[in-house]
């Protein structure tokens, strides 16, 4: 499949659509297209959306003035989309993750562009739309950040999903002010390799996950901001959850999280952790027939935890579902939603396969090391990066997908 086509399929639809979820389940008529890109004004968008003020903000990794992406603005009332800044590759290219408000300032991440191509942070004006680029990654400070920023008291957080000091990504810390970049751990492959979902702050200790660890099946990891110092605090052999793929959700203390691999049937799970102690339970198995390869988060909804299969269920196009945590009313563990009717649309980050390219094969959870990207001009390194990205978004199921999306 050639890279063009690849990057073309987004795990969103080129639509922006969303619900209420205050009352669950919600009718199949709350549903509704607020607006459609067009490519001129936005294309393939990834990330989550931002309310700003009643005003919806978000990325698409493609489209714009240069197709290298755009920031856009969006009146959910009227569905009025205007598109804020266009990247054009010198001030960063593809932004994959959603933005954050900080006292009236946006900000995020570019996976491409930039002066060294691995990727940028950046900052927006929302009033004037004026972009400036706060920092560069280079690779030996990182490449191809692939997840939001996270605000701890004014010092944005983030990872690279690639290179550092051992290539296998790193955590990094930004002073939105000075644009002084810092990288505070990097991960060696033992104690994690290639993260690629966002940091949570839980009582100033920031908390994330890796592919890699000592099975090779992730973990789950703790950084102290100050110190730096990186702990795996639980590993996913396999048995217990492998290939997590989503950030983790903090409830009251407890961390929740899933696998889109592992687990009884190898069709992912759904895990709880003991952030102090590093148990891990695993609270779901998923089989197929109650969903396959959770690849998004977790949403805390008065106790009911709430996520998305990419396959699994009947015709195995995937799955919402959810979780009652001790103490929620008795619903049963975990009980599937229809997609269209929960009104979690916004939720997903699962990405469905066209018809007509092929069968899609099982993920690698094997992991080796990555040689850095290619230096010689924009077209090879984006190659390259698709084709590194293309190993992470192969779902693991329990067996193959047909054509169309059934279960083979």
């Amino acid at each position: 499949m050639p890279p063009s086509t690849w990057r073309r399929r987004a795990p969103l639809a080129c639509a922006v659509a969303f619900a209420a979820i205050a009352a669950l389940p919600a009718r199949a008529d709350q549903f509704a297209t607020v607006v459609s890109f067009s490519g001129t004004d936005g294309a393939n968008p990834l990330g989550a959306l931002l309310d700003v003020g009643g005003t919806l903000y978000g990325t698409t990794e493609n489209g714009g003035s240069a197709n290298d992406g755009t920031v856009f603005s969006l009146n959910p009332t009227t569905g009025a989309l205007a598109t804020v800044a266009s990247f054009t590759g010198t001030n960063g290219a593809g932004p994959y993750a959603g933005l954050i408000d900080v006292d009236g300032m946006l900000y995020g991440t570019t996976v491409q562009g930039g002066e060294a191509l691995e990727g940028t942070v950046f900052s927006l004006n929302p009033t004037s739309g004026a972009i400036t680029t706060l920092a560069t990654f280079t690779g030996t400070n990182g490449a191809y950040p692939l997840a939001g920023l996270l605000d701890v008291g004014g010092t944005l957080y983030g990872i690279t999903g690639n290179d550092g000091s051992a290539h296998y990504g790193a955590v990094f810390s930004l002073n939105p002010k000075t644009g002084t970049l810092a990288t505070v751990a990097s991960f060696t492959g033992s104690n994690g390799a290639y993260p690629y979902s966002g940091l949570v702050d839980v009582n100033g200790t920031l908390y994330g996950t890796t592919f890699g660890g000592s099975a090779n099946d992730g973990t789950v990891f703790s950084l102290n901001p100050t110190t730096g110092a990186l702990a795996t605090i639980a590993t996913f052999t396999g048995a217990n959850g492998a290939a997590p793929y989503a950030a983790l959700t903090d409830v009251g203390g407890t961390l929740y999280g899933t696998t889109g691999a592992g687990g009884r049937a190898n069709d992912g799970t759904v895990f709880s952790l003991n952030p102090t102690s590093g148990a891990l339970t695993t609270l779901v198995t998923f089989t197929g027939a109650n969903g396959a390869a959770p690849y998004a988060g977790l949403l805390d909804v008065n106790g009911t935890l709430y996520g998305t299969t990419r396959g699994g269920g009947t015709p195995y196009d995937g799955e919402v579902f959810s979780v009652t945590l001790p103490g929620a009313a008795n619903v049963p563990e975990p009980a599937s939603l229809a997609l269209l009717s929960a009104g979690l649309v916004g939720l997903t980050l699962a990405r469905r396969r066209p018809r007509g390219e092929g069968r899609i094969i099982p993920m690698e959870t094997s992991f080796p090391r990555e040689e850095p990207a290619p230096r010689a001009g924009a077209q090879t390194r984006r190659e390259w990066l698709r084709a590194f990205l293309r190993r992470l978004w192969r779902p693991l199921v329990n067996g193959r997908f047909r054509e169309g999306g059934e279960r083979g």
